[in-house]
């Protein structure tokens, strides 16, 4: 349309305009539009600066229309204009029009609501924001309440505050009142006062118009996510206790993995007399529970945090559980008791099989070590079925029965939670810290499996449970049979990357008590440049060569102190000193980068917290393989 064109409109007696939507301006009115917009003439209206006037929420609504009638679409709403700073409410229907150069309008078509659905839609108003199941308040701009609705008062109480005073955090209020009066929009989550305390909220807050007065107003809509906040802070207090836990275990192994490697060393010396060597033994069972204890601490707190991952590697599933059974039977050795293990026959266990090897055993033998030290006397049963069977994968049922003192009706669906025993007595008598069964819980189920239990008090118990397990591809199967034929071992050059003293001086002499020559990097740019000098058959790389002086539990964070909310009314403080050391991952990364490919050199990883899941990780960064301590 020309503006020729649209003086046809001047006959209208109701109001016409165009507004260019493109460019935020008036583009022509007729003579009824000029004086519901207080304008003395055409070019006077179109000479006001509308782009400026428009707040967030109205540009907003205009970027919708435009796309509305884009698509041809009609609209109808009540609006208020403030012309000249006077409110005024119409009825107006809306739709596109193309202008100069083919540019896109709004041709607007006003008329005043009559009285009965101007009032109708006040009260609809009205109700809908006295019903609205969220506290909305309304501040003049000095920040000052003017009016809320029912649920504000519910809420936050009686008590009129202003905007900044709503806020806990004053700054975070002041932050907020000079964002909305500078004409933005305030988004944010914060901790507000309330008639019941402090609760979180997600607030929005604006600044408008009032459609009555035209004062600049400002309106704040508020949504209690006190709830939500918490799930957060729980979930951030069982990833901190997790990271903790592992730092912790880690720590805690280091000092054990000492302890056990000389007690080998010490079992394998010569001209110790039989007392000697039976006391050795006694301290390696000893180092063995404490090793044990620290491996379920750290595996239950995986658990929790939803961290721990179970690997798929082909594996034979005879051979495990022959391991198994005979180490139940060696532990059972003292107690006179038998273990009989019924196994199928028809040789379906002998082939490999695709799972976790390494959780699987640790499942049976927790169950079978449960056993045998509730069992006074009598026998261990250890069955295993085969349950279903397709093309590649089958299910597996194993049960472990034994004779012992067996379970309380009562107690027994308490037994797979967390620190459960059947009573304090039994935890007395038999030890134990009740995490056991609570950990095969968690990993037959992530493994996609289930577990249960039978008992009678006095007559003894059943624990069983079933998992899937995968069929490996005939040429997987081959390889793998491949892989496990013995190879002759020769005297190596071995350059070992360790920090810790103790660590060097063991792996040294367990290394040289095999034939190996060994030389000792104390961390891993050491092993780097020892790498460039020298000729190296192997590498066994310390993966967690410390990088820094303090652990950092939650994050890293270079010369700060760190204060971490972890729950309402605790705070955590973590200080961090950073020193200049490679460690293994990094120096590893470095040999490879410097041409040391895989086939040329062999780098091994070795770390107290290695778990199986985590191998494809070392291996990706560069290393042939990562081992647990101690090896």
């Amino acid at each position: 349309y020309t503006l020729d064109e649209l003086q046809v409109f001047n006959l209208l007696q109701h109001p016409v305009w165009i507004f260019d939507g493109e460019r935020k301006c008036m583009f022509w009115a007729n003579t009824s539009a000029l004086k519901v917009w207080r304008a003395a003439s055409l070019q006077e209206l179109l000479a006001r600066d509308f782009a400026s006037d428009l707040s967030p929420d109205r540009e907003y609504r205009l970027k919708e229309l435009m796309i509305q009638y884009t698509k041809g679409e009609v609209t109808n709403d009540q609006w208020t204009f403030y012309p000249n700073g006077v409110a005024t409410t119409l009825q107006v229907a809306g739709s596109g029009i193309r202008i100069d150069g083919g540019r896109l309008a709004i041709l607007s078509e006003a008329e005043l609501p009559d009285k009965q659905t101007y009032d109708d839609l006040a009260v609809r108003g009205i109700e809908l924001v006295r019903r609205l199941p969220l506290p909305v308040f309304q501040f003049n701009i000095q920040g000052n309440v003017i009016d809320r609705n029912p649920e504000a008062m519910n809420v936050f109480g009686e008590l009129k505050r202003d905007f900044v005073d709503m806020f806990v955090d004053e700054e975070l209020g002041k932050k907020g009142y000079q964002s909305v009066t500078s004409g933005a929009t305030y988004d944010t989550e914060a901790e507000h006062h309330t008639a019941t305390g402090t609760r979180w909220f997600s607030i929005s807050a604006r600044s408008t118009k009032d459609p009555v007065t035209s004062d600049q107003i400002i309106l704040l809509v508020a949504r209690d996510i006190t709830d939500v906040v918490q799930a957060r802070l729980d979930k951030a207090a069982a990833n901190f206790k997790s990271e903790f836990m592992a730092i912790l275990a880690h720590d805690i192994r280091t000092p054990l993995h000492q302890i056990v490697g000389y007690l080998d060393l010490l079992e394998l010396t010569i001209g110790l007399t039989c007392e000697q060597l039976e006391q050795v033994k006694m301290v390696q069972v000893s180092a063995a529970s404490l090793m044990a204890l620290a491996n379920d601490l750290l595996d239950f707190s995986k658990l929790e945090s939803g961290k721990l991952q179970i690997e798929n590697s082909c594996f034979c599933l005879q051979k495990l559980l022959d391991g198994c059974v005979a180490a139940a039977q060696s532990e059972s050795k003292e107690k006179d008791l038998k273990v009989v293990a019924n196994f199928p026959s028809n040789g379906e266990l002998s082939s490999q099989t695709i799972g976790d090897p390494f959780r699987l055993r640790q499942i049976l033998l927790n169950i079978l070590s449960n056993s045998i030290k509730f069992t006074a006397s009598g026998s261990v049963t250890f069955t295993v079925t085969l349950v279903t069977r397709t093309s590649d994968s089958f299910r597996l049922r194993f049960e472990v029965a034994d004779t012992g003192i067996g379970i309380e009706k009562d107690q027994q669906q308490h037994l797979f939670g967390k620190y459960s025993q059947a009573n304090s007595s039994v935890a007395k008598h038999y030890g134990g810290t009740g995490l056991g069964l609570a950990i095969c819980k968690g990993l037959v189920e992530t493994m996609g499996g289930s577990i249960g239990l039978r008992s009678e008090f006095g007559k003894g118990t059943t624990v069983f449970f079933e998992i899937p397990l995968q069929i490996p591809p005939e040429s997987l199967e081959k390889s793998k049979i491949e892989t496990d034929t013995p190879v002759e071992h020769q005297p190596l050059k071995v350059l070992v990357a360790e920090d810790n003293k103790i660590n060097q001086k063991l792996v040294r002499a367990m290394l040289q008590r095999i034939g190996h020559s060994v030389t000792i990097a104390e961390n891993g740019q050491i092993a780097v440049d020892y790498v460039e000098r020298e000729s190296f058959d192997l590498v066994l790389m310390d993966v967690q060569m410390r990088t820094f002086v303090s652990v950092a539990l939650i994050k890293l964070c270079e010369g700060k102190k760190l204060k971490i909310r972890i729950a309402p009314a605790a705070f955590l403080t973590c200080f961090f000193f950073f020193a200049a050391v490679m460690d293994g991952i990094a120096a590893t990364k470095m040999i490879r980068s410097k041409g040391f490919c895989k086939a040329k050199l062999a780098v091994v990883g070795l770390t107290a917290s290695f778990q199986h899941s985590e191998l494809d990780t070392y291996l990706d960064i560069g290393m042939n393989d990562c081992l647990g301590k101690p090896v």
